[in-house]
């Protein structure tokens, strides 16, 4: 993953949390709560991908015991 794509995936996840307290409306504390959730949401996202590949590397190796 390059420094880019991060970014690009944290501007993305702002603009999600910026969009919904347009819709949903409040202050300037709930907007912040609406930003952090939304990049909570992208961080955990990207952890979920990279566990998923490294299980996808993980390689058994089939040993008979007879």
């Amino acid at each position: 993953m390059t420094l880019p794509m991060v970014i690009l995936g944290l501007a993305i996840a702002s603009l999600y949390g910026a969009f919904y307290h347009a819709v949903r409306g409040g202050g300037g504390w709930r907007l912040l709560l609406f930003l952090g959730f939304s990049i909570m949401g992208s961080v955990g996202s990207i952890l979920v991908l990279v566990g998923g590949e490294w299980l996808t590397h993980v390689e058994v190796k089939n040993k008979s015991s007879v």
